[in-house]
């Protein structure tokens, strides 16, 4: 399986190109290090090292897990920069679930719309491969704003939510 190789434009009030897509680890990775051996756009370091995108960290895109899976990175862009940023790893057990496991917008582009079109990437992807989705732990925030946004287009797109928690 291969990551789509199309960009969704979509509307905001702001008449700024924003697009999304879904990357492959090493698309991302190129993004990220851009050939170099050091990363290069330290807005991708952890966020206690000055980086923007909440529970984001370089090994999960390098590291090898103990079990491992396919992983996806829905990205969004104003413009040709990353604001925000997605991962979906696909369950080891059940190849036809794929874990949500963050959904993250830089603070400066937040409320913009920007977590509600990866979310609206991610249940189009599996609506298009037959996939069901399962979203890991909500934090007060994403219980707060993503909840809601998963539920409804987990409805709208006929897509099963496995073992949805609070």
């Amino acid at each position: 399986m291969e990551s789509p190789k199309f960009r969704n434009t979509f509307e905001n009030k702001e008449q700024i190109k924003k697009e999304s897509e879904i990357l492959s680890a090493d698309e991302l990775l190129e993004i990220i290090y851009k050939g170099a051996s050091l990363l290069q756009d330290t807005r991708f370091l952890p966020m206690d090292e000055g980086g923007v995108f909440k529970y984001f960290y370089p090994r999960d895109v390098t590291g090898i897990s103990r079990f491992p899976s396919k992983k996806l990175f829905p990205v969004a862009y104003e413009g040709d920069k990353v604001v925000g940023l997605s991962e979906l790893e696909q369950d080891p057990k059940d190849t036809q679930n794929f874990w949500i496991k963050f959904v993250s917008v830089d603070p400066k582009y937040q409320n913009k719309g920007y977590a509600s079109e990866l979310l609206r990437q991610i249940f189009q992807f599996a609506k298009d491969n037959r996939y069901t989705l399962q979203p890991s732990f909500y934090s007060g925030q994403g219980l707060e704003k993503l909840k809601k946004v998963i539920e409804k287009l987990s409805v709208e797109m006929g897509v099963d939510l496995v073992g949805s928690h609070d």
